[in-house]
């Protein structure tokens, strides 16, 4: 495996590992292992089998027999244990605008919706204003991004730079939604 396959299969775990509510050192430190090890000048594969890789920043013991099983067999069943262990639909609601961290394993968990459109039907019902980290602001910020489509609540999403693109012909209609989209958006100040 390459370093960069490496350090991916390290985010997840440290995504998974927030998203379940695990120490802060724990996922900061798979967070730490998988910018070390991407940024690592020499390849996983090249690093001798004893203790070669606790020389990188973060890497632990623990953390050093993870990397050589992955390294040696592609797989980790430890990240296939931990992925299992949350709601199915986690990733995409992770995709959402307005849904965070912090708020998707509720929403997920709670609510038991795991697609686009059933948290629209949520937040239109008041289930989704239930919720503690969701008030009636964010409720509302939420259904304008889900209605008129993921970019509108945040801006950056469709940028001055999209517009502003000679993009050829089959852009132009991309072109034009944005346009629309900024035009829809509040203003932010």
């Amino acid at each position: 495996m390459r370093n960069d396959e490496v350090a991916r299969v390290f985010a997840r775990i440290a995504d998974l590992l927030e998203l379940k509510g695990e120490s802060g050192s724990r996922f900061r430190s798979y967070q730490r292992t998988a910018r070390s090890i991407e940024h690592w000048a020499v390849s996983i594969g090249q690093f001798p089998r004893e203790g070669g890789l606790k020389n990188i920043p973060g890497v632990g013991e623990a953390i050093a027999k993870k990397t050589e099983e992955l390294a040696n067999t592609e797989r980790l069943p430890y990240y296939n244990r931990r992925a299992a262990e949350l709601p199915p639909g986690i990733k995409h609601l992770l995709t959402v605008p307005g849904i965070g961290r912090k708020t998707a394993l509720p929403v997920a968990h709670d609510l038991q919706v795991s697609i686009t459109e059933d948290l629209e039907v949520a937040a239109e019902d008041g289930r989704l204003a239930s919720l503690p980290q969701f008030g009636d602001k964010a409720t509302e910020n939420l259904l304008r991004s889900l209605r008129f489509g993921v970019g509108v609540a945040r801006r950056a999403r469709c940028t001055r730079n999209d517009i502003l693109n000679t993009a050829p012909w089959p852009r132009f209609q991309e072109i034009v939604q944005c346009k629309r989209k900024l035009a829809l958006a509040p203003a932010t100040g």
